[in-house]
């Protein structure tokens, strides 16, 4: 009986290291060509192969308008120095999905920092009921 009883653990453990193991072993690439396509950015290989970045990826990739898992990847990117990939993530993920106002703020703020317009300029036909971001859209655009 105490046999089985450390038998469960140890494979638990171990399926746990071989899930873990992913972000280590599959190419990024192709795991994520279609969510980079989605996200009009391509990461590099150092950043995707932090582990909290592939988990968000992960998550992202399942479930394509998950809001949570898009505003703490912009963070992450933004901390980690990747702000003009943060930026048009945040963007295109705004223009697919509609939501969330926030993280088209926090684009719209990235894209002033860097100085950059972003490629598909047409902040102006995104319209959201909230009128101080309407403002702030009409004033990017230009």
């Amino acid at each position: 009986m105490f046999v089985r009883l450390i038998q469960i653990p140890v494979f638990l453990a171990a399926a746990g290291i071989a899930q873990a193991g992913n972000y280590l072993t599959e190419n990024p690439n192709e795991t994520f060509a279609d969510l980079y396509a989605r996200l009009g950015i391509v990461l590099t290989e150092k950043i995707v192969r932090d582990p909290q970045v592939w988990s968000l990826l992960e998550q992202l990739n399942r479930e394509q308008c998950d809001q949570r898992s898009i505003t703490d990847l912009g963070l992450l990117l933004d901390k980690r120095g990747y702000r003009r990939e943060a930026a048009e993530s945040l963007y295109n993920f705004v223009r697919t999905c509609g939501a969330p106002i926030s993280a088209l703020r926090r684009s719209i703020n990235l894209f002033l920092v860097l100085r950059i317009i972003p490629k598909q300029s047409r902040l102006r036909t995104i319209s959201f009921e909230e009128p101080p971001l309407i403002t702030t859209l009409i004033t990017f655009a230009g």
